[in-house]
């Protein structure tokens, strides 16, 4: 296409060149023909205006035209004037053919189709995805748990290891981080939402066997004591949340659970090395308002060797309020021994 565009224009300039040529040499020859037409113009156009109308021809009928040298028939007029079209009359319109009612007949049977937009978002305006549990090994016979749940960001979140459950909330981004002390040495996690979602990680603990351990679960309002060497409330060797201990020794209380939540679930564990001299155990709960005249429970479970040794339910029960600020201690069975009839249930 390209080679016959310039073929054309060099056609077509050649043309042009030769034609004012053409001009250029025979200017003076057509110069005096024009002047001689325009000199002889206005006397015939004079002479037909002066003409009178009955010495002009009269245009005879035809039956033919004749077109570039053939004779075609004439068109004849058509009369009578436009055509008939055909009557309309107005029609009421319908339910059927109502826009409304056609789209209540395809709105029973439509169903939308799944599209990004009905995937749920984190606050950040990313697709959550699974949520998932981690399990790593700490120090000292512990589990490093770690929670990424980006659709329960600030979201109350309940762990469960051996039979004890604490409570905690997640952060901005559905996210949270705990270390507890394992009760197995084949340990099993689990963290559970309120709309039922359950995540579960399992993990082998292999250096539980020269620990023993004692836990306290409940709500926050029976908590663990314990005595070294016969200790004293308050004097030194006596382990609690107040007074956990230095958490690089052999000897330390860890607190699990966020007490500030709204239904706290909270779990204390003890642990001590095997070789650790007598230790005795109590429960402790504070008379108030909230707690006086009514029984408590608590669950208790210890570990020797990376083995459940007992896992009993603690009932404790509560003064009348006219006692509210005493507290009531409970003696509790040491690592092995279960626990007594009046206590438990």
């Amino acid at each position: 296409m390209p080679l016959k565009r310039r073929i054309v224009m060099a056609g077509t300039t050649f043309f042009l060149a030769a034609a004012t040529g053409h001009v250029m040499q025979n200017g003076h020859t057509i110069g005096e023909k024009l002047r001689g037409a325009l000199s002889t113009e206005p006397a015939e156009a004079m002479a037909e205006a002066t003409t009178p109308a009955a010495a002009l021809p009269t245009p005879q009928p035809t039956d033919a035209v004749l077109v570039a040298g053939t004779s075609l028939p004439a068109a004849t007029p058509k009369t009578g004037g436009l055509p008939d079209l055909p009557s309309e009359q107005a029609q009421a319109l319908t339910s059927g053919v109502l826009l409304a009612a056609r789209m209540d007949a395809v709105a029973d049977s439509y169903a939308r189709p799944a599209t990004d937009a009905d995937a749920e978002y984190s606050v950040f305006g990313i697709p959550c995805g699974s949520s998932k549990l981690d399990l790593s090994l700490g120090a000292s016979g512990t589990l490093r748990a770690t929670l990424a749940a980006p659709c329960h960001p600030d979201e109350r979140v309940v762990f469960s290891h051996a039979g004890l459950s604490f409570a905690m909330l997640t952060d901005a981004s559905g996210s949270v981080s705990v270390t507890i002390p394992a009760m197995l040495a084949a340990a099993t996690v689990d963290a559970g939402f309120a709309n039922g979602e359950v995540l579960s990680a399992e993990r082998v603990v292999p250096d539980l066997e020269g620990l023993r351990r004692m836990a306290l679960s409940g709500d926050g309002a029976v908590r663990l004591n314990a005595y070294e060497d016969g200790a004293a409330y308050g004097a030194e060797g006596h382990f609690s949340a107040l007074n956990p201990g230095d958490p690089a020794s052999a000897a330390t209380i860890v607190v699990l659970g966020d007490a500030a939540l709204e239904a706290p679930k909270i779990v204390e564990v003890f642990t001590a090395g095997k070789d650790a001299g007598s230790v005795t155990f109590e429960a402790e709960a504070e008379a108030t308002p909230a707690t006086c005249g009514r029984a408590l429970k608590a669950h208790v479970v210890t570990m020797a060797g990376g083995r459940i040794g007992m896992r009993e339910t603690l009932k404790q029960a509560m003064p009348d309020c006219d006692a509210v600020g005493d507290l009531v201690l409970s003696p509790l069975p040491g690592w092995e021994g279960p626990l007594s009839v009046a206590t438990s249930q």
